[in-house]
C-alpha cells in the first residue's frame, strides 16, 4: 500500500516539473546481512526519508525529505531520529500518509513545484576528472529555477 501511495506522489509531482527521487531503503535487507552491510559502507542511512525532493521556495531549492506510510504505519525508530536530525538543521522534512498531505505541505511550506535541473529537463552531462578519473558532472551546468 506504502508503494501505491509513494508512487501517486511521484507522478504528481513530476507532474508538475517537481524533481523528485527515491532512497530505497527497504531493499537493504532483502540481500542478507552481508549485502546490507556492504550498502552502508558504501552511504545506505537506515532511516532516511523515501523521497527526496528539489522544493522551489521564494528564496531559492531546498532539498527535503518525504516519509511515505498508509493511515496506520508508523514510523521506526531510526526514522524518527532522521526526522530529529532534519529538524535540527532546519532540513524540510514530512510525515505523510497521502497525495493531499504532500499537497498541504507544500502550500504550508511556501513551496512551488518548478525545479528544472537542466535546461531539457535532463541530467547533467558528465565527463571524466582530469584529476581523479572518476565521472564529475561538468560545472557549466547549473540549476535553474522557474
Amino acid at each position: 500500500m506504502e508503494d501505491r501511495i509513494q508512487a501517486e506522489i511521484v507522478k504528481y509531482l513530476r507532474s508538475h516539473g517537481t524533481f523528485v527521487h527515491s532512497c530505497p531503503n527497504e531493499g537493504a535487507g532483502a540481500g542478507g546481512a552481508i549485502r546490507t552491510a556492504q550498502l552502508i559502507t558504501t552511504g545506505l542511512f537506515p532511516g532516511v526519508g523515501d523521497l527526496i525532493v528539489w522544493w522551489n521556495t521564494p528564496d531559492g531549492v531546498r532539498i527535503g525529505y518525504l516519509e511515505v506510510k498508509t493511515k496506520t504505519g508508523r514510523q521506526s525508530d531510526r526514522q524518527k531520529h532522521f526526522q530529529d536530525m532534519c529538524e535540527e538543521h532546519g532540513i524540510p522534512y514530512d510525515l505523510v500518509r497521502s497525495l493531499d498531505d504532500v499537497i498541504y505541505y507544500m502550500q504550508t511550506m511556501g513551496f512551488t513545484e518548478k525545479v528544472v535541473i537542466s535546461p531539457k529537463n535532463q541530467p547533467p552531462k558528465w565527463e571524466k576528472s582530469a584529476v581523479s578519473g572518476q565521472k564529475v558532472a561538468q560545472p557549466s551546468q547549473k540549476t535553474q529555477v522557474r
